[in-house]
């Protein structure tokens, strides 16, 4: 009956919406019961609306400098100013993880591709991998000697790619076992650093007006 109700209604604000009464249309869905507002009710409502509200909002305590959805859209990953993580659900329901994952200001992060696990990037000079669920303690990803600016895994969520403004990039296992592989040649800071679709290259891009494309399996060779 519950479900009847609601089509009923939806198709009633429908109505409204083509008569170009969107107050009635309004008044209507707000009777339709809150357990049975799916994405056909927001849809709707979004119709009603002159501008698009946002789907969620999700409230951190300091200001944030990046977020990422996790890979299958379910969870949002947020960095935060305070060194906090926080990993909320999409939309906006239930508490999030939330993480003390830096004494510095988080400056990026990224999912790992089964999204189990987030890596985050400070301008306390480290980067860190943490569980999506909050539990254990994180790995520690640490060799640089500037603000790392950018992070990435691979595309088996084996190796992390890292960024920074000492002009260097490094490649890690993710498990935090052995010695990093740099990544040399700039002249000034690293923004940014990526994997190639196969893996088998890195591309980074810096202030000192340059991208260059690393060979991961030999990363002293620059490729471009």
């Amino acid at each position: 009956r519950a479900l009847s109700q609601r089509t009923a209604l939806l198709n009633g604000a429908r109505e409204m919406l083509g008569r170009g009464q969107p107050v009635w249309a309004m008044g209507l869905l707000r009777e339709v019961d809150p357990a049975h507002r799916d994405d056909a009710w927001k849809r709707v409502v979004l119709g009603v609306l002159p501008e698009h509200p946002p789907y969620a909002t999700l409230h951190g305590s300091s200001a944030l400098n990046y977020a990422a959805f996790s890979p299958d859209g379910t969870r949002v990953a947020t960095a935060a100013v305070d060194g906090v993580l926080r990993i909320f659900r999409a939309d906006g329901t239930g508490e999030p993880v939330t993480i003390e994952a830096h004494r510095g200001s988080i400056l990026h992060l990224a999912w790992s591709p089964d999204g189990t696990r987030v890596v985050t990037a400070s301008d306390d000079r480290n980067a860190r991998i943490f569980r999506a669920d909050g539990s254990g303690a994180p790995v520690e990803l640490s060799a640089h000697d500037g603000i790392v600016t950018a992070v990435a895994f691979n595309h088996d969520g084996r190796l992390v790619a890292t960024a920074s403004h000492d002009g260097t990039g490094r490649v890690f296992r993710a498990d935090g076992s052995g010695r990093s592989t740099l990544l040399p040649g700039h002249e000034g800071e690293i923004a940014r650093i990526e994997w190639s679709p196969d893996d088998r290259r890195l591309v980074t891009a810096s202030n000192d007006g340059t991208a260059r494309v690393f060979d991961a399996a030999a990363p002293a060779r620059v490729v471009v």
